[in-house]
């Protein structure tokens, strides 16, 4: 997508793109994935100011998950911290890599983020990153390092960080790649 993203603003001379994509198993009909791109794509023309992308994440089992956020924010790329957390769950040794344990525990935590709103509480989700990644990964730093990343992203995003499920199921998305989709 990101690459689809570039060409297009040359072509046409600096335009933005929104795009959306489905994550679906291979075994589903195709029917239903370009039903889920295109429910992806309705989902990152939402994002204020367009210009954004959208994964529609269907696993086997039914359950899905839509995750949208813009491409860019203050000009760093958000592919780019995607591509740093998948990254993360494949440093060699394997001792060295990111266990997926902090996602599930980073994800029980819903009930205790969020207000009786539904908003979660930005300055305790950062500091849960800041607490539970470095706990799953052997270097403290490369560990602190992410943390940091992703509450810049976070501080950067405003509104769409309050949106705990979004958050949440837009940092599945490198886990479930690195699992080859075994969800």
């Amino acid at each position: 997508m990101e690459d689809l993203r570039e060409t297009f603003r040359k072509a046409t001379g600096g335009l933005t793109l929104s795009a959306g994509a489905a994550i679906v198993h291979h075994q589903a009909p195709l029917g239903q994935g370009l039903l889920a791109a295109a429910e992806a794509l309705r989902s990152a023309k939402t994002v204020d100011g367009k210009n954004a992308f959208a994964f529609n994440l269907r696993i086997r089992s039914g359950a899905h998950s839509i995750c949208k956020a813009p491409w860019e924010t203050k000009g760093r790329p958000l592919t780019r911290l995607l591509k740093l957390w998948l990254k993360s769950y494949a440093l060699e040794p394997e001792s060295e890599a990111l266990s997926p344990r902090w996602f599930y525990r980073f994800a029980a935590l819903e009930p205790s983020i969020k207000d009786e709103d539904g908003r979660c509480n930005r300055d305790l989700v950062v500091s849960e990153l800041f607490h539970i990644l470095p706990r799953q990964m052997a270097s403290t730093d490369t560990a602190l390092a992410l943390a940091a990343e992703t509450a810049a992203m976070i501080a950067e995003v405003g509104e769409m960080a309050d949106e705990f499920e979004n958050l949440l199921s837009l940092l599945h998305i490198p886990l479930y790649i690195h699992r080859g989709g075994e969800d």
